[in-house]
This record gives structure tokens, C-alpha cells and sequence, in this order.
């Protein structure tokens, strides 16, 4: 008994809560450990989304590698998905001064163009207005890759209609390395006015682009994001003019002549009666207010630099964090214990979850 009695009681640990991982392990390791515990807290809650709204989301955050998809709403219906794009290079003219801008509800038909772009051959200043509709010397244009024509789209019996789902622009310098710089900003008009008549002061003082050095090979990306419900409705005609079109893109500022890389891909709905390969597009009206809520709302869906699968994640994450929000509100929690619970499931997530969500719980 003695031997008991003589024990010294142990202290207590003074290892934070939630610590991952022996005492014994680097600061580094254990460090990572919590960042990949926290990753998976975030990652559980968007699989709260369904499988479409999921599909939905990665299409938008990634249209160029990402899943086909429909848009989760109403009505469900039977709809071909296709994806179309267009890639290639093109160039700064004589003056340094190059652009690409691209417009998704022209890339449906294989003679419309997808993209208008400058070759080594233009003359313009970037003090000169964005033209595609009068087109100066040294300025060219694309088209996707579809199997459709402008005529196959309209509002006879057995015309097609279509819709976009997702749609993104990406640029990468490709030239020499003695020629690399300058500087390049990614833009997407917050009210899908078109770049027409657009000085490069103009693009470079939008609150949505992004601006980089050309110092690397990275991407610069453009991701297409729907402003109105109209943009969201099946189409049955083109827009009314050029001029009214063409609302993302980039501009760029560098040595004469250098050389770029670009891919336009677009995502679409296409349904008809002679539409062939079509399959169900469920409808999820919860998952798809969260994704839009999520796309309106977070950055990872403005102009960037980098990896699109980290995009996905992004918008994943937030539209899920946009799910558990109207979960836990629904469950009668007030608005004090839905922050507390969003503090404790996601850790640093929650300032940005409060951002989303706030818009999704009423106050």
C-alpha cells in the first residue's frame, strides 16, 4: 500500500486540444498533421452537397478538366452535356500590347467566334481602345470544335437549345526567357458588359482581375460566372451583336511580338428532339443556391493565377461550409450557436463560411 501512497500524482497535460500526434514528433510535423486534420473537417462538410451540385460546383471552379455537368435546376430534365474549346497561341503586336477576350454563348456554334486575339502583326498602343467589332490590322479569331452550326439553335420544333454551365479563358506566356516580361491582368466584367471600347487603364483598375508579372510559365485563368437569371436560361438565339458580347478575358503588356498560349473551354446543356446522347440533369435546388452563393461570394472564382484544382477545392469547400449552414439553422440552433458551430467543425475556415452563409441564414 505504501508503494501507492507514495506515488506522486501525475500532472496534467499541458498538450493543447485537438493536439495531433506524439510529443515527440517535429513542431513541422505536428503543424501539418493539424492543417490536414483541419483540410478534412472542411473537405467532410462539401460532401454534404449532392453528387450533381458537387459536379455542378467543380464544372464551374474547373470547366477545363472538370466533370461534365448539368445545372441542378428546376426541372429536371434530359439534356446532352458538352464540353468545346479552342486553343492556340497568339502574340503582343508591334507596340507591346496584346489581348484575347472570349464570349461563351458564341462558342456553342462552330461559325461563331469563340475568341477574338492580337497577332505579331497589330499596331495598336495599349492607350487604343479593345476593337473586335471594327478590326484593326493584326487581329484574329477562333472557333471551338463543336458539332453544331447557328442555324441548328432556335425556336422551330426541331431547332436545339442551349445553355451555358461553365466556361473559363486561360493565358500563359510561351516565348523566349531573354524576352519574358512585362505584365499581364485577367478580367471578368462584374455586369457581363462587353471589353469593347475598353483602354487597358480600364481593365487594370477593376476590383475583379488579377495582375502578374510575365516572370513565369504559370497560368493566368478567367473562369466565367452568370450574373443573371437570363444568363442561366436555355437559349434559343445568339446575343443581338458582337458589340454586346465578349465580356472576359486578358490583356497584356510586354515586349513586341512575345508569344502566349491560350485555351478558351466552354461547358454546355444542349436539349431538343433530335439531340442526341442526353442524360438526366437532377434537380438539387438546395446544393445549387449553395454553389451560387458560394461562386458569387467567395474569390476563388475571380481572375487567378495557378492550379484549377485548388480553385475546386475552394468552391467545394465554401458551398459545403454554404450547405451545413442552412443544416444547422434548420435545426433550430440561433444564430450565436451557428457560429460557434461552424468555429468548432472548421476551425479557421469560419470567417469565410460566415461570408457565404450569412446570405443563406436569415437574421
Amino acid at each position: 500500500m505504501s508503494r501507492f501512497m507514495n506515488q506522486q500524482p501525475q500532472r496534467a497535460s499541458r498538450r493543447p486540444q485537438g493536439f495531433i500526434g506524439p510529443r515527440n514528433q517535429p513542431l513541422r510535423t505536428r503543424r501539418r498533421n493539424q492543417q490536414r486534420q483541419n483540410r478534412n473537417n472542411a473537405n467532410s462538410l462539401a460532401m454534404t452537397l449532392s453528387g450533381a451540385a458537387m459536379s455542378y460546383a467543380a464544372s464551374m471552379a474547373n470547366p477545363f478538366t472538370g466533370p461534365l455537368s448539368g445545372v441542378p435546376s428546376f426541372p429536371a430534365m434530359m439534356t446532352r452535356k458538352a464540353k468545346f474549346y479552342t486553343c492556340g497561341s497568339f502574340q503582343t503586336g508591334t507596340q507591346g500590347f496584346g489581348w484575347i477576350v472570349a464570349e461563351p454563348f458564341y462558342a456553342v456554334a462552330n461559325n461563331q467566334a469563340a475568341v477574338y486575339f492580337t497577332t505579331a502583326a497589330y499596331t495598336d498602343t495599349s492607350s487604343t481602345a479593345i476593337d473586335y467589332v471594327t478590326p484593326p490590322t493584326g487581329l484574329s479569331s477562333a472557333t471551338t470544335n463543336s458539332d453544331y452550326v447557328s442555324t441548328q439553335f432556335g425556336t422551330a420544333a426541331d431547332d436545339a437549345v442551349f445553355r451555358v454551365v461553365s466556361a473559363g479563358v486561360r493565358v500563359r506566356y510561351s516565348g523566349t526567357e531573354v524576352n519574358r516580361g512585362g505584365i499581364m491582368v485577367g478580367f471578368h466584367d462584374p455586369n457581363h458588359k462587353p471589353l469593347q471600347g475598353s483602354l487597358f487603364s480600364d481593365v487594370n483598375n477593376q476590383e475583379a482581375k488579377v495582375a502578374t508579372q510575365v516572370d513565369d510559365k504559370m497560368w493566368t485563368t478567367v473562369l466565367w460566372k452568370p450574373v443573371d437569371t437570363d444568363e442561366m436560361d436555355f437559349q434559343t438565339a445568339f446575343p443581338s451583336s458582337v458589340g454586346v458580347s465578349y465580356p472576359m478575358g486578358v490583356v497584356i503588356v510586354a515586349e513586341p511580338t512575345s508569344n502566349f498560349q491560350f485555351e478558351a473551354y466552354f461547358n454546355y446543356e444542349i436539349s431538343g428532339r433530335n439531340v442526341q446522347g442526353k442524360s438526366l440533369s437532377p434537380v438539387d435546388i438546395t446544393g445549387f443556391n449553395a454553389v451560387h452563393n458560394a461562386i458569387q461570394t467567395s474569390s476563388a472564382m475571380n481572375p487567378q493565377v495557378g492550379n484549377n484544382g485548388k480553385l475546386v477545392s475552394n468552391v467545394l469547400t465554401i458551398a459545403g461550409h454554404a450547405m451545413d449552414a442552412l443544416k444547422v439553422h434548420s435545426s433550430g440552433m440561433s444564430l450565436p450557436e451557428v457560429w460557434s458551430h461552424w468555429n468548432t467543425v472548421a476551425g479557421n475556415a469560419a470567417p469565410f463560411i460566415e461570408k457565404v452563409a450569412g446570405l443563406l441564414v436569415p437574421k
